[in-house]
């Protein structure tokens, strides 16, 4: 006879034991995240090597860039055959009409859409619930060949929290759809996105960055491997966004494009592929305990302690659109990474830190190693206003 398998609100009764409403505590958090993982494993849900799952939490204004960057995600994963179902949370208020019509039009795509009542969600105990009073579920692809995208609007209210609940909400839905065994074959891989994700290698656009990253881990042999980040400016023709490959002007991101050795330059990772069940109860634990930005680089931390390697490849790169006001973008990953520290201290981190040290620079002028050590020094002055009061993430309940 086999054991029912758990759902949601088993795994939700792991996080309240073993003292969950303690934070801060590292040792803690891997615990409870090495034993979600044991839960969905215990479901046998069996892993689809030719499909994967990517995460992706957008804001109602991200519809732009969501345009060409998912186009560009689906024919990455064509060239090498690979099918992919991506679960999409509009927060804030993300309806994403039109892009999600054009991926319709596509022959290699199905899209379902869905609108969640997270008050009701709320009262149910986070659980998916439409506004038809139906619970949401992942069901087993059709086709072996077939894209598909779930997405989830969350209305704009005092109950959805942006993209850290948007991340949430898509945990939950996985989760239980393994736990209810609507699907019982999850693609064996996941890929983390944002809206402006163009994943690239080797300096040029049009280079495949998935393909180079799936041979990274396996030629490493790692848990999960992660993108370096470069920041661009995106064009916007009034309906789509896309990257113009030219680093910023900014000297703090010409600063972080670079990779110069120190703590301070490399603040982010991004678009990160790892095996699925331990990408899932990663996120599942980092989201419903903490409203913190940074989740990728506390949860690159975790996969370390957890026993998986994580590493990030040398010569591929995701893009990050520098805003109109950079200093602002940054000051927030400064207080994420700030408060991290302040939780957990340094020790977690220093191994993933080492991993993000560039061999490869893109510049060796004399003007532009000037511009770094003045940036340095700046960077270590108490009263740069870029870096802001340390904050300390607060518990998500």
């Amino acid at each position: 006879m086999i054991a029912k398998p758990p759902s949601l609100v088993d795994i939700h009764h792991q996080l309240s034991t073993e003292k969950s409403k303690q934070t801060g505590n590292f040792g803690m958090e891997c615990k409870i995240a090495s034993n979600v993982r044991k839960l969905l494993t215990s479901t046998q849900v069996e892993p689809d090597e030719h499909r994967m799952v990517g995460f992706l939490s957008a804001h109602r204004n991200d519809e732009p860039k969501l345009e060409g960057s998912l186009h560009r995600l689906f024919d990455q994963l064509n060239e090498i055959n690979l099918a992919c179902d991506l679960l999409l949370a509009g927060n804030a208020g993300g309806f994403f009409d039109r892009v999600l019509m054009q991926l319709e039009m596509r022959a290699d795509v199905e899209v379902h859409h869905w609108n969640h009542d997270i008050q009701q969600s709320q009262v149910l105990g986070r659980e998916v619930v439409l506004n038809d009073g139906e619970s949401a579920r992942i069901t087993d692809a059709p086709r072996e060949d077939q894209h598909r995208v779930f997405s989830v609007h969350q209305p704009q209210s005092i109950h959805s929290d942006g993209k850290i609940g948007g991340l949430r909400t898509l945990a939950d839905l996985l989760i239980d759809s393994i736990g209810d065994r609507t699907l019982t074959k999850l693609g064996a891989l996941s890929i983390d996105l944002d809206a402006e994700s163009w994943i690239f290698a080797n300096g040029e656009l049009c280079n495949n960055g998935i393909e180079e990253l799936l041979k990274v881990r396996k030629s490493r042999e790692l848990g999960s491997v992660s993108s370096r980040v470069a920041n661009v400016r995106y064009f916007n023709d009034g309906h789509t966004a896309h990257p113009v490959m030219t680093y910023s002007k900014h000297p703090y991101f010409r600063f972080f494009d670079n990779q110069i050795q120190g703590w301070y330059p490399n603040l982010t990772n991004m678009c990160t592929i790892g095996e699925t069940l331990e990408r899932l109860a990663l996120r599942f634990t980092v989201t419903n305990r903490y409203k913190t930005g940074m989740e990728d680089y506390l949860m690159a931390a975790m996969s370390h302690q957890i026993g998986t390697r994580w590493d990030m490849a040398d010569h591929t790169h995701v893009t990050n659109c520098v805003t109109a006001h950079p200093e602002e973008q940054l000051l927030r990953w400064f207080k994420s990474k700030i408060g991290l520290l302040n939780l957990f201290g340094s020790h977690p981190f220093d191994a993933i830190k080492r991993a993000k040290i560039n061999p490869t620079r893109y510049h060796q002028d004399e003007e532009y190693q000037a511009l770094c050590k003045i940036n340095m020094e700046a960077m270590k002055d108490p009263e740069n206003p870029l870096l802001g009061k340390p904050w300390t993430p607060n518990p998500a309940g």
